[in-house]
């Protein structure tokens, strides 16, 4: 009676095991984006990247996606590839669709405040993350008086996330995400549930045939 007792422990353990959530973090930095894209046509300084990009896991889109080619004229290149929506908005999302969690990202003006009637400097910047169950999450961010890159991070409300919006016009790089990938595949999950019916099955014939 007692070895007849095991499988079934072992095979809930098998079970419990494929229900635990594991998370793998990441960070889109976009520095894959170098030689890519094409020089502006109406600014030689900015590159064009089109509607939409992949990086790790994650799509981007917007009506335009772009970057600083270098310090240029405008002299507004935060250092490294940090992408900006050149026509409105940039949604962040997870390319299969898993819920994510966002942690931090670097945020900094497309222009400098310099020219505050002209460019488009923004004071502030409000994010919206919209839930994987449904509804929305915001944070509103005060840009710093520079286009330097600034850290904003998040707390644990953005969590289990289907996209994030940002305003365009604003600089975006260094987005630390948290990916759920817990779900196991359903053969996976299949062969586990198989496997255990299995032994349960080949322990009773044994057990009866001692009898």
């Amino acid at each position: 009676m007692r070895s007849l007792l095991r499988v079934p422990a072992a095979a809930l353990l098998l079970f419990s095991l494929c229900g635990i959530r594991a998370n793998a973090q990441t960070v889109l930095t976009f520095e894959n984006l170098a030689g890519q894209g094409s020089r502006g046509i109406s600014d030689t300084s900015i590159i064009d990247y089109g509607t939409t990009i992949t990086q790790d896991g994650f799509t981007l889109t917007a009506p335009g996606l772009s970057s600083w080619a270098d310090a240029g004229f405008y002299g507004d290149y935060t250092g490294s590839i940090a992408l900006f929506g050149n026509a409105g908005p940039v949604v962040i999302s997870p390319t299969v669709g898993s819920p994510f969690n966002l942690l931090s990202l670097d945020l900094a003006n497309e222009f400098e405040q310099v020219y505050p009637y002209y460019y488009n400097n923004v004071p502030s910047v409000t994010i919206t993350g919209t839930l994987f169950a449904g509804g929305t999450v915001t944070k509103t961010v005060s840009m710093l008086a520079t286009d330097s890159l600034q850290l904003v991070t998040f707390d644990s409300t953005w969590s289990s996330l289907a996209s994030v919006s940002l305003p365009g016009f604003v600089q975006i790089d260094n987005v630390e995400v948290d990916v759920h990938t817990s779900t196991p595949e359903p053969g996976t999950f299949g062969l586990l549930v198989a496997s255990g019916v299995a032994g349960i099955g080949m322990l009773k014939r044994r057990r009866s045939r001692k009898v």
